[in-house]
């Protein structure tokens, strides 16, 4: 990754990282989990008489669910991560330049 990339990307997941610590953000975490539980009871509880495009999809609500969770809860270990790569990335150029 250049680091122009690593910046845009760096600054994307801090954005991200302070919608998720947001009363919104928060908000909208917890109206994803229930959707993930809402969905994965009836699933649990009527899979017997769902239909086939029902289960497709209550298992694409899960899906959405889970990833936009993991979106919020990994914001701030991608933003750590990015952060000491583009760190790398600078030290890399000051010893060249030196």
């Amino acid at each position: 990754m250049s680091k122009e990339e690593i910046k845009k990307d760096l600054e994307l997941s801090k954005s991200i990282e302070v919608i998720a610590e947001m009363e919104g953000g928060l908000i909208l975490q917890k109206a994803l989990r229930q959707d993930l539980f809402t969905a994965i009871d009836i699933i649990a509880n009527q899979y017997k008489t769902l239909s086939h495009p029902e289960m497709i999809a209550y298992g694409a609500d899960i899906k959405k669910s889970l990833d936009l969770l993991r979106v919020f809860s990994r914001a701030k270990k991608n933003s750590q991560i990015l952060e000491n790569e583009l760190e790398k990335i600078l030290k890399e150029e000051v010893e060249l330049a030196s």
